[in-house]
């Protein structure tokens, strides 16, 4: 298998260089490859113009509970837009950045999977080259630094570019964005080609309240012909959008209404595949070195007729093309990210893409089985080099597909035997027609997608109840017990983000929150000081308010507090926070941007901003939930020691009397190796380690061998490292 994997390696490469070479020899239009294009971008903003360069998030949005997939490349940077970035945060630091961001879009607000296939320019995952400041440089310099790369480095004919602005809105109370119209007729560009747009197009949101403001947009005009003017925003694939420079200007708050920021900031975002397409002449991203080398081999693989890139009618063998070549590109570059088929959340998403991509290359193409994963080393000799993680898991993504496809195969057989088994019982009762809950089962159990149970009723003489089915499946659509979590999550973090703005506007410094860990252990218990503080503010549903009553719900934000926030899959503290005759039932503790929110009830009395105060931790809710939380570093340890290394947390609870520890894992967990790992940790637990805690350089853990890090974090610096059985320096 490894020579096999190792020669698809070389005959890529090969063939991948003799295509660039052919765009070599062309006219100068043609010369542009997608790594060309992406490396004079970056070395445009960083060698040029001063900015920072910062590496791709993960397409996982660990830290959104609003996102399933990183979809924009500014969703790594919310916390500096929303102003509640830690001081010790590496992001604090940014004045300027740029990078090209893996995004992925197959659901909620942007969603271009349904498309994908019937056009030439949606896709499921892109790159999106970006450039933003935060409160560095605005209009003036973001338009003149897009327009100078656009013609003069990429030398792109003025002449075919056209821009838009905000025309402006009565209800939002804003007037039309005429300073960014002059930027742009001072770089030349003729009046007749710069188009005032109103909110739907030219003013972007990060959501229904937050960082917000008037956007401009280059777009490139495909004909040449001067009719941008009424082509522009009409999704005609004549004149197309390349770049969206958003200057955030405003807070939209609870209410609606807009206030402006006290610092302006610059988000950009050009698609690579969209831009590839532009500076090689054509209106087609799949005639780019990105995508060609994909449908050449689907080509020879499956011994079929080459891509012809048909639009319209007659087209089932190029819409086959274009989606395995997109879906491919997005399978390999999220299972590389750790995203692995399941029955929830992005896992689940993943697994109904390569289901979908599997039955298209054998109902379709006819492809051999195993013949999606072949394609995993096109897809790593397009993009490994500026994302080297699909270079280091390629095999591991390659197994994944291989293992889910065949599956899939096999639920696809025991599928078809049901819907046979089904419709024969059906004909002898005189019945033509296919209940929907049956095509439900087929489709939900046994994962065959919608247009394979249509057909095999059909064959059957069956039709199906659609309107019954579609009802079930608008069920599932609707947010699951999970997603209305994560929503809630979302919602509340939103809240605090608006509290947060309001609290730093005033001047209130952060919560001093050190005397979390300021405890002791005596008598083979812990205990935990009280602290005084003074309470600086308090919020009743999103809004600041002076005073509080008895039964009143609300957060307290102290001063300073010994209460442990929820962070690292450990719940929060409970407790009490007391003042003369009033006491406050803590039961939530949660931080926003070094402010921590203490939420609960006022149970007795009256609070007052300004209230001296005593904070009380449960010590036994705090001592379980410490005990568990070692547990869980214990339990991860004895999986990547017994059973294999690529055991990765992808997260954990941890409550006072349980824990959980959420992993991915490819070995199977026989009760051997359970009772293995079982065994080891209450090993480790007997031999009665000391655990502990030390603040370190970030720069210096990179020297401790087998350090164990969360995907997707970004950890301060210093950063807090913990260790047992001997400290952090002894494993250098």
């Amino acid at each position: 298998m490894y020579c096999q994997y190792a020669l698809h390696i070389r005959c890529c490469r090969v063939w991948r260089m003799n295509f660039i070479k052919c765009y070599s020899n062309s006219a100068t239009t043609e010369r542009w490859t997608s790594s060309r294009i992406r490396k004079n971008f970056l070395d445009f903003f960083v060698k040029t113009n001063k900015h920072v360069f910062v590496p791709s998030s993960s397409v996982v949005s660990h830290k959104d509970p609003s996102l399933l997939f990183t979809n924009a490349g500014m969703n790594q940077f919310k916390p500096i837009f929303l102003g509640t970035v830690d001081k010790n945060n590496p992001l604090a630091l940014y004045q300027r950045a740029c990078n090209s961001q893996k995004c992925i879009r197959v659901g909620g607000k942007h969603n271009d999977l349904d498309d994908v296939g019937y056009d030439v320019y949606h896709h499921t995952f892109f790159e999106m080259l970006g450039n933003w400041s935060f409160g560095d440089y605005f209009k003036q310099e973001a338009c003149e630094m897009a327009w100078t790369l656009l013609t003069k480095v990429y030398q792109l004919p003025p002449e075919k570019l056209c821009v838009t602005y905000f025309a402006g809105d009565k209800e939002f109370g804003i007037n039309a964005d005429e300073e960014c119209r002059d930027i742009w007729l001072k770089l030349g560009i003729p009046s007749n080609r710069i188009i005032p747009f109103g909110k739907e197009h030219n003013f972007w949101e990060m959501g229904n309240f937050g960082p917000c403001g008037p956007c401009t947009e280059i777009h490139y005009d495909q004909t040449g012909s001067g009719i941008a003017q009424k082509l522009t925003n009409t999704s005609s694939a004549a004149v197309i959008e390349l770049w969206n420079i958003v200057f955030i200007s405003y807070d939209r708050q609870t209410d609606g209404s807009l206030k402006p920021l006290p610092k302006h900031h610059v988000d950009t975002g050009m698609g690579l595949e969209r831009l590839t397409a532009v500076l090689n002449n054509t209106t087609s991203n799949y005639n780019t070195d990105l995508f060609q080398p994909l449908l050449y081999e689907i080509s020879r693989s499956c011994n079929i007729p080459p891509y012809q890139g048909r639009i319209g009618s007659d087209m089932s063998y190029d819409v086959a093309y274009r989606i395995l070549a997109d879906h491919i590109r997005m399978i390999t570059v999220a299972v590389a990210d750790g995203v692995l088929p399941g029955s929830h959340s992005a896992g689940h998403k993943l697994r109904k893409i390569i289901r979908r991509t599997v039955y298209i290359a054998h109902d379709t193409l006819k492809a051999p089985p195993g013949f999606l994963s072949t394609l995993v080393p096109f897809v790593v000799a397009s993009l490994g080099e500026a994302f080297p993680e699909l270079k280091n898991n390629s095999a591991s993504v390659s197994d994944v597909i291989n293992e889910e496809e065949q599956h899939f195969l096999g639920q696809m057989e025991k599928g078809k035997s049901h819907l046979l088994a089904v419709a024969d019982t059906l004909k002898s009762r005189g019945i033509t027609t296919l209940p929907g809950e049956c095509a439900w089962e087929l489709y939900s159990q046994f994962g065959l997608p919608e247009m394979l149970i249509t057909l095999l009723a059909s064959q059957n003489g069956l039709t199906i109840d659609h309107e019954q089915y579609k009802q079930l499946l608008m069920k599932e659509q609707e947010l699951s017990a999970l997603d209305v979590a994560r929503q809630q999550m979302a919602h509340a973090a939103n809240r605090r983000n608006s509290v947060v703005l309001n609290m730093q506007n005033k001047g209130l410094p952060a919560t001093d929150d050190v005397h979390k860990y300021k405890y002791c252990h005596q008598n083979s218990s812990y205990e935990f000081p009280a602290v005084d503080c003074q309470l600086e503010a308090i919020c009743v549903n999103g809004e600041l308010v002076t005073l509080v009553k008895q039964n009143t719900e609300c957060a307290l934000i102290m001063d300073k507090t010994c209460f442990y926030a929820e962070s690292g899959g450990q719940i929060a503290d409970r407790g009490k926070i007391l003042n003369i005759g009033a006491e406050f039932q803590v039961c939530d503790v949660q931080q926003e941007s070094g402010y921590v929110f203490h939420y609960g009830h006022v149970s007795n009395g009256t609070f007052c901003v300004g209230d001296r105060s005593t904070a009380v931790v449960d010590s036994d809710h705090r001592s379980g939930c410490m005990k568990h939380h070692t547990a869980t570093h214990l339990l991860g340890h004895a999986l990547r020691r017994i059973v294999s290394s690529d055991c990765l947390q992808q997260g954990s609870l941890v409550q006072r009397d349980r824990l959980r520890y959420d992993f991915t894992c490819r070995t199977p967990l026989s009760n051997t190796l359970l009772q293995q790992i079982e065994d080891l940790v209450n090993k480790l637990v007997e031999d009665d380690l000391t655990v502990f805690v030390n603040e370190v350089p970030l720069a210096d853990t990179l020297q401790i061998p087998g350090i164990v890090t969360l995907p997707g974090d970004i950890y301060p610096d210093p950063v807090t490292v913990i260790s047992i059985g001997k400290k952090h320096y002894d494993f250098v």
